[in-house]
């Protein structure tokens, strides 16, 4: 209830969003799972009820909005260079024309010299230049799935972002004309490539680098609509934060803690512009490379030992289901992304400056990560990952027979509830009492055993190991 009341709820749903934001800015970046490259692009979407304060994330616009114009306005001008070239192509394209007829009525008039073999035969027919893809940082509201291609392809290699507050009106919109948004959104998580041919002649894109970042807002019932179904693997690729906040009406600001507001906000955009253009002059100094996050041996053999343990024991312990599975291995991804952002962000302190206070970063590209923030961001994708898995089960909800049956205890809770030393029939005794079958039991004492929760000291007397004890004060302390 505090954590609603103090609105730290709220906080932590814009800390999250915006790693979304930064992250979409830093297109010359990339982490690396195992054989595979990713950009720093997260889909993230905030679900809570109305008015729970979801729509302040539309201030997180303002942080990026000077890139954004600065990209659409380098954009405007090569346009404006198109329509010059066009309007000479035009001009050469007349001329030809009438070299061309002049030729063709000289031949009609009785020259016995073929128009071929003239030697004032015009050159070939003059092209047309080529049309600019449009670059941008933050995609429009409503854009229909052609328009979504269309710019996709012009970024084609860089991050386009998608925050959006009403998605009723974002699904209308692209789905007005033949769009296919679970696709691009799967391919966006994953950065592989995009090719469509729309219906219109000589509207075909091929996309190397699909790089989607979304950052949005919904009420379940809304997402639910939205996503159709987890089963084609969209879902486990959002990023899931549930939002709720108290029911009260807050004083408005004075105008000196508005003042101050905006000054933060200022300061904070300034920021994320310079370290913009840090990341954009280092890629255009070293074409054909990327900053990548670097994680030393150690860290490499406790990112794999942590999310090892989550799979092994969350996933069985809390009973999740397989489709758990997809979610914890793409927030592995997501962690490693805003591992990478939080090393990025490190560079805008004094300590990474150089002689002249220019961002510093180095010139094999390789980012490291300190230990400190290498702990804290796995200890926050633990976070990440129960609000997405918890978002799955608000979203899909639990099959019709499940609610018609009481709630079965999960593993977890069976583990809590016996003390350090036990037997067998404690176990079936508390199992039963909670709507658990004599057999569930049994196969729950062999997981534990194969798990090391417990050890078997014979006579169906069995004892909870150092790591079963451990799991208990952690479940226990996180409760608390």
């Amino acid at each position: 209830m505090l954590w609603r009341e103090r609105g730290i709820n709220i906080m932590s749903q814009q800390f999250v969003a915006l790693h979304g934001v930064i992250g979409a800015t830093l297109s010359g970046c990339r982490v690396r799972q195992q054989e595979n490259e990713y950009m720093l692009n997260l889909q993230i979407v905030c679900v809570g009820g109305a008015g729970s304060g979801k729509s302040s994330l539309a201030k997180l616009d303002y942080l990026i909005k000077g890139i954004d114009a600065e990209l659409r306005q380098a954009y405007a001008a090569r346009l404006d260079d198109y329509r010059r070239e066009m309007q000479l192509y035009n001009l050469e394209l007349v001329q030809w024309r009438e070299k061309w007829k002049g030729l063709h009525a000289e031949g009609t008039n009785g020259s016995s010299r073929s128009i071929a073999s003239s030697p004032t035969l015009p050159s070939q027919c003059p092209l047309p230049p080529k049309e600019p893809l449009p670059r941008c940082l933050l995609m429009a509201d409503a854009v229909t799935g052609a328009a979504l291609v269309y710019w996709l392809a012009g970024n084609d290699g860089y991050i386009t972002l998608l925050r959006h507050d009403e998605l009723t009106t974002l699904k209308n919109a692209i789905e007005d004309r033949y769009g296919n948004f679970p696709d691009i959104v799967k391919k966006g998580f994953d950065n592989s490539k995009h090719e469509k041919q729309l219906r219109g002649d000589n509207e075909g894109y091929y996309i190397h680098h699909v790089g989607l970042a979304l950052v949005l807002s919904s009420t379940p019932g809304v997402l639910r609509s939205f996503l159709g179904s987890y089963e084609d693997g969209m879902g486990s690729r959002l990023l899931g934060h549930f939002t709720a906040s108290a029911p009260r009406y807050d004083e408005d600001l004075s105008d000196e803690q508005l003042q101050l507001f905006n000054q933060s906000l200022k300061a904070s955009a300034e920021q994320v512009y310079e370290l913009y253009h840090a990341v954009k002059e280092w890629h255009e100094q070293h074409t054909g490379h990327h900053l990548t996050l670097w994680l030393s041996a150690s860290q490499r053999s406790r990112m794999a030992h942590h999310f090892n343990r989550i799979l092994k024991y969350y996933v069985a312990m809390e009973n999740l289901g397989e489709e758990a599975t997809p979610i914890i291995r793409r927030r592995a991804v997501d962690t490693k992304r805003i591992m990478m952002i939080w090393a990025l962000c490190r560079r805008l302190e004094e300590l990474y400056r150089d002689s002249a206070g220019h961002v510093f970063l180095p010139d094999d590209g390789r980012l490291p990560v300190t230990d400190d923030d290498f702990q804290s961001v796995l200890n926050f994708g633990d976070y990440l990952i129960n609000h997405s898995i918890f978002m799955y089960y608000m979203v899909v909800g639990q099959p019709r027979e499940d609610e018609e049956r009481p709630r079965q205890l999960s593993p977890a809770e069976h583990f809590r509830l016996l003390s350090n030393t036990f037997t067998a029939n404690d176990v079936i005794l508390i199992g039963e009492s909670h709507d658990v079958k004599r057999r569930t039991c049994y196969r729950r004492i062999n997981k534990w055993q194969g798990m090391e929760m417990i050890k078997d000291r014979g006579n169906s007397v069995f004892e909870k190991t150092s790591l079963g004890r451990a799991f208990n004060q952690r479940r226990s302390s996180s409760k608390g």
